[in-house]
């Protein structure tokens, strides 16, 4: 039944796009999907160990390190958003989530976890920033007035500019 239930797992992670990941009490990873290694941008067994933080973003780095040390530490849950930064140049933001497992006699084994890919959510987002900066910035008077509440809710700095009110004041 043991081998049965593990290989039902390792088939249902293997299928996932979501990144699963096992690691021991230690910290260090013992087990990582196909997903979590193209997220990564490693080979699966270079992920295995400490390997994973092979290629996390020079700036998460740290930050990272001391969450997961924490989470190993005080047997809790890890929750963080970074990156990977692959050698081709690729930038792959995650969010990664791990929870304690415990063995059959309630002793601590590490955790088990998830990575998933939020790249295209961080994408969409500075797209969203950008067109909201060209605008904020056009000279020309832009205005969205919501028809139900008789209300501003975006005015650009080229309309307070033009007509010479406050963002609050319109």
């Amino acid at each position: 039944k043991l081998e049965a239930s593990e290989a039902r797992f390792r088939a249902l992670a293997d299928l996932s796009p979501v990144g699963i990941y096992r690691n021991d009490r230690n910290g260090d990873a013992i087990y990582v999907n196909d997903s979590t290694s193209r997220m990564v941008g490693l080979p699966t067994e270079d992920c295995l160990g400490i390997g994973w933080t092979t290629n996390l973003h020079p700036d998460d780095r740290d930050a990272t390190a001391v969450l997961w040390t924490d989470a190993v530490n005080e047997r809790s849950t890890f929750f963080a958003e970074y990156r990977f930064l692959h050698a081709d140049g690729t930038l792959v933001w995650c969010i990664g989530e791990a929870v304690p497992e415990y063995d059959s006699a309630g002793g601590f084994s590490g955790h088990i976890g998830t990575l998933t890919d939020i790249t295209a959510n961080k994408q969409a987002q500075d797209r969203i920033a950008h067109f909201g900066r060209l605008l904020d910035d056009s000279i020309n008077e832009i205005y969205v007035f919501d028809a139900t509440t008789l209300q501003f809710i975006y005015v650009n700095r080229g309309a307070r500019e033009n007509l010479g009110y406050s963002e609050q004041e319109l």
